[in-house]
């Protein structure tokens, strides 16, 4: 699921969305593996439930911080930000994956034929 709820049962559609939250919203929709990379922004901790989802975005270069201590993850994200991440940054990093995969079918399909 991309969009999940922000608790049991509880659905907020009409609430603003942080940069943690859009964090994890895009790296679900891409199907990445939360935990990939590393992370030094200070206000990012480990034991923070979106720390996995900032760490992959931030490392395949989807979502970037403020400087290199500071990602913010509890700011709201504005339209024009998130727009922004998606056009340039996301669909960058689909279209490198489609890459990377497009071949490897190829590679299996032509070992099936055989």
């Amino acid at each position: 699921m991309v969009v999940t709820d922000v608790a049991d049962n509880k659905f907020e559609p009409n609430r603003r969305t942080t940069r943690a939250e859009f964090a994890a919203i895009i790296i679900r929709a891409l199907g990445l593996k939360p935990g990939t990379g590393m992370s030094s922004f200070k206000d990012v901790r480990v034991s923070d439930w979106y720390f996995e989802s900032i760490q992959t975005a931030v490392s395949y270069g989807i979502i970037k911080g403020y400087n290199e201590e500071t990602f913010a993850p509890n700011t709201t994200i504005t339209r024009e930000q998130a727009m922004t991440t998606v056009s340039q940054n996301a669909l960058r990093q689909v279209w490198h994956l489609a890459e990377a995969t497009i071949p490897l079918r190829q590679k299996l399909m032509l070992h099936v034929q055989r």
